[in-house]
């Protein structure tokens, strides 16, 4: 009855002042803003909930040194000792699944075939790390043998267990 959809909505158009048109165009720009920039936020809040954030062992309020680095030379003293069952005692159910002692011996193969007796422990690093909400305490050593020199890097879950081992 008023006529093709079109010519109305063109007549109602331009029934606008310039100066509401203004108006309107900048509060479109105005949420567009808006929305981009809460997006960059939530992003960024992700990727910051991703990555890896550490600090020294020493400012944990989880961990205590002393008793990371005694585990982590555990650890390194069942491997010397090929003990790989001791192992697995000391690690949580995931690793266990996974420790494998032919496996283990296959990693070690890879460094070297014959080590040595350990000579000395070089630098000891040990922080808490946290990714994704979770915390670990991660120590990296260098330990001297007669033969080779090996980087072990350990992971250890809340609960002081094995979580994670990686030899170099």
């Amino acid at each position: 009855r008023m006529g093709n959809s079109e010519e109305i909505a063109e007549e109602f158009n331009n029934s606008f002042s310039e100066e509401e048109k203004k108006k309107y165009k900048k509060e479109k720009w105005k949420k567009r803003i808006g929305i981009i920039v809460s997006i960059f936020v939530v992003i960024s809040g992700v990727i910051w909930w991703l990555l890896p954030k550490q600090i020294w062992i020493e400012r944990s309020k989880i961990y205590d040194k002393e008793e990371v680095l005694r585990q982590a030379e555990i650890v390194v003293e069942y491997l010397n000792a090929d003990d790989y069952e001791a192992l697995k005692v000391i690690s949580d159910e995931k690793m266990k699944e996974i420790m494998d002692g032919k496996e283990l011996m296959d990693v070690k193969a890879q460094i070297g075939t014959d080590w040595g007796e350990q000579q000395s422990v070089g630098n000891v690093y040990a922080v808490e790390l946290t990714q994704m909400g979770r915390k670990s305490a991660v120590v990296q050593m260098h330990v001297v043998y007669e033969n080779e020199s090996v980087m072990y890097t350990i992971y250890f879950n809340q609960n002081m267990k094995l979580e994670g081992l990686w030899m170099q």
